[in-house]
Protein backbone atom coordinates (compact mmCIF):
# COMPACT_ATOMS: atom_id res chain seq x y z
CA UNK A 1 0.00 0.00 0.00
CA UNK A 2 2.73 2.24 0.45
CA UNK A 3 4.19 1.89 -2.86
CA UNK A 4 0.89 3.22 -4.02
CA UNK A 5 -0.13 5.93 -1.92
CA UNK A 6 1.80 8.95 -0.71
CA UNK A 7 3.19 7.94 2.47
CA UNK A 8 2.83 11.11 4.36
CA UNK A 9 -0.73 11.15 3.35
CA UNK A 10 -1.03 7.40 4.59
CA UNK A 11 0.35 8.61 7.97
CA UNK A 12 -2.13 11.49 8.15
CA UNK A 13 -5.17 8.50 7.39
CA UNK A 14 -3.74 6.35 9.81
CA UNK A 15 -3.88 9.44 12.52
CA UNK A 16 -7.32 10.14 12.17
CA UNK A 17 -8.16 6.28 13.58
CA UNK A 18 -6.79 6.84 16.56
CA UNK A 19 -5.18 3.73 16.79
CA UNK A 20 -1.35 4.67 17.89
CA UNK A 21 -0.34 0.79 16.67
CA UNK A 22 -1.40 1.56 13.53
CA UNK A 23 0.08 4.94 13.12
CA UNK A 24 3.27 3.52 14.60
CA UNK A 25 3.25 0.39 11.73
CA UNK A 26 2.47 2.65 8.67
CA UNK A 27 5.54 4.57 10.08
CA UNK A 28 7.57 2.22 10.22
CA UNK A 29 6.20 0.55 6.82
CA UNK A 30 6.88 3.86 5.42
CA UNK A 31 10.15 4.36 6.95
CA UNK A 32 9.65 7.68 8.63
CA UNK A 33 11.97 8.82 10.91
CA UNK A 34 11.00 7.84 14.38
CA UNK A 35 12.55 11.43 15.57
CA UNK A 36 9.28 12.90 13.43
CA UNK A 37 6.64 10.92 14.95
CA UNK A 38 7.45 9.38 18.37
CA UNK A 39 7.37 12.61 20.48
CA UNK A 40 4.34 13.88 18.28
CA UNK A 41 2.29 10.65 19.38
CA UNK A 42 3.67 11.14 23.00
CA UNK A 43 2.36 14.37 23.29
CA UNK A 44 -1.07 12.91 21.29
CA UNK A 45 -0.92 10.46 24.65
CA UNK A 46 -0.43 12.95 27.32
CA UNK A 47 -3.54 14.91 26.67
CA UNK A 48 -5.90 13.82 29.27
CA UNK A 49 -9.36 13.95 27.56
CA UNK A 50 -9.79 11.74 24.01
CA UNK A 51 -11.37 14.29 22.45
CA UNK A 52 -9.09 16.95 23.08
CA UNK A 53 -6.30 14.70 21.85
CA UNK A 54 -8.49 13.98 18.70
CA UNK A 55 -9.11 17.94 18.30
CA UNK A 56 -5.21 17.97 18.05
CA UNK A 57 -4.91 15.55 15.74
CA UNK A 58 -7.67 17.09 13.01
CA UNK A 59 -5.93 20.73 14.06
CA UNK A 60 -2.73 19.27 13.16
CA UNK A 61 -3.89 18.16 9.79
CA UNK A 62 -5.97 21.48 8.76
CA UNK A 63 -9.23 20.18 9.01
CA UNK A 64 -10.43 22.81 10.95
CA UNK A 65 -14.04 22.16 11.45
CA UNK A 66 -13.88 18.55 12.01
CA UNK A 67 -11.39 19.99 14.89
CA UNK A 68 -14.00 22.72 16.05
CA UNK A 69 -16.47 19.14 16.23
CA UNK A 70 -14.27 17.67 18.65
CA UNK A 71 -13.40 20.70 20.68
CA UNK A 72 -17.08 21.54 21.50
CA UNK A 73 -17.51 17.78 22.43
CA UNK A 74 -14.84 17.58 24.88
CA UNK A 75 -17.51 19.60 27.38
CA UNK A 76 -14.71 21.33 29.02
CA UNK A 77 -15.29 25.07 29.37
CA UNK A 78 -11.63 25.45 29.61
CA UNK A 79 -11.50 24.85 25.73
CA UNK A 80 -13.82 27.65 24.54
CA UNK A 81 -11.99 29.99 24.07
CA UNK A 82 -9.13 28.01 21.99
CA UNK A 83 -12.85 27.36 20.15
CA UNK A 84 -13.33 31.13 19.77
CA UNK A 85 -10.20 31.33 18.84
CA UNK A 86 -10.37 28.79 16.29
CA UNK A 87 -13.78 30.01 14.68
CA UNK A 88 -12.30 33.43 14.45
CA UNK A 89 -9.34 32.79 12.48
CA UNK A 90 -10.65 29.94 10.50
CA UNK A 91 -13.87 31.54 9.80
CA UNK A 92 -15.96 28.86 11.12
CA UNK A 93 -19.01 30.39 11.73
CA UNK A 94 -21.45 28.70 10.08
CA UNK A 95 -20.36 25.25 11.80
CA UNK A 96 -19.77 26.86 15.00
CA UNK A 97 -23.79 27.88 14.86
CA UNK A 98 -24.42 23.92 13.93
CA UNK A 99 -22.07 22.61 17.19
CA UNK A 100 -23.14 25.60 19.68
CA UNK A 101 -26.84 25.25 19.39
CA UNK A 102 -27.59 25.61 22.81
Amino acid sequence: MSWLVNPNRLFDVALTTYNFDLVTLVATQTQKDPKEYVPYLKELKSFPSADYMKFKVHFDLKNYSKALKKLTKSNDDTHFEEAVQLIKKQRLFKVALEYYKD
